[in-house]
């Protein structure tokens, strides 16, 4: 038997009785709890991240995942695109961060069995979402669905843009956080007071020189600075000098005043930087 990459049996062609239509796409996903769980990611997608247009979203395709070899999940009826058209594969950041908060909101309350392709560690195909549970974990969540248990859709407030004033403070950290998908609680975490600048407001935790433990966030930052060849020093969540140097060079700046408007506009488009390389 061939099975797709998650691991569930592929489905060789349109017609079988093991597929069956889902009213959000044009295509078909596979029968019975796959089905329950695409039909809840669906509603509530359509209704608190974007509406779907049905003729832009799809279904089964025996296919191999694009330039590789290995059967994709959508040959087994277990993948789903929304979509498709505003969120290309492989491109980045086209959903805003508002937008990426309730997938991940609605991913959790699946129980973890649906993964998002935005959240791959390669490549990113942000219109994809995919089976990633057993059989016996897919059952337990449609289970849920099914008798009510499960969140029911609403429809959120809408968030106002970042405002764009060169002020770091906790806005502009918790949109950041929402960005990098780490926990949004608005806080920049561990630093050390000697690096403090009146750019730096709400939301900034000053120790003392050399006792900071670090943020998250910033620790996400470098990694990427570092990526693009802009940053030299440790991945240790400190905004310290050399991690400055680089941020305001990442958005073609030369003051940190700047350089952090720039962040929020590029945070405002759910992106970091202004470079893109």
């Amino acid at each position: 038997m061939v099975v797709s990459q998650n691991g569930w049996s592929g489905v060789w062609t349109g017609l079988s009785p093991t597929l069956t239509s889902l009213r959000w796409i044009t295509g078909r996903v596979r029968r019975g709890n796959v089905h329950t769980i695409f039909d809840y990611l669906g509603e509530r997608f359509h209704k608190e991240v974007e509406p779907i247009t049905k003729s832009h979203s799809w279904g089964w395709a025996n296919r191999a995942i694009r330039g590789a070899s290995t059967l994709s999940n959508h040959a087994s009826g277990t993948a789903v695109d929304f979509n498709a058209p505003r969120h290309p594969l492989g491109a980045w950041g086209t959903f805003k961060p508002v937008q990426v908060t309730a997938i991940r909101r609605i991913l959790k309350d699946l129980d973890g069995v649906v993964r998002w392709g935005g959240d791959y560690t390669g490549r990113k195909d942000e219109m994809h979402f995919e089976i990633v549970g057993s059989a016996s974990k897919v059952a337990a969540v449609a289970r849920k669905i099914k008798t009510a248990k499960a969140p029911k859709p609403s429809t959120p407030s809408v968030v106002k843009g970042l405002v764009e004033d060169s002020k770091w403070g906790s806005a502009t950290t918790r949109r950041a956080q929402q960005v990098a998908g780490t926990p949004d609680d608005g806080k920049v975490s561990g630093q050390e007071r000697q690096h403090r600048n009146q750019h730096l407001t709400t939301g900034w935790e000053w120790g003392a020189p050399g006792a900071g433990k670090g943020s998250q966030l910033i620790a996400r930052l470098q990694q990427d600075l570092k990526k693009k060849g802009l940053y030299k020093g440790k991945i240790d969540g400190i905004a310290g000098p050399g991690f400055w140097s680089g941020f305001k060079k990442a958005q073609k700046e030369k003051t940190i005043k700047a350089a952090i408007r720039r962040f929020q506009m590029c945070l405002n488009e759910g992106r970091f930087w202004t470079i893109r390389k």
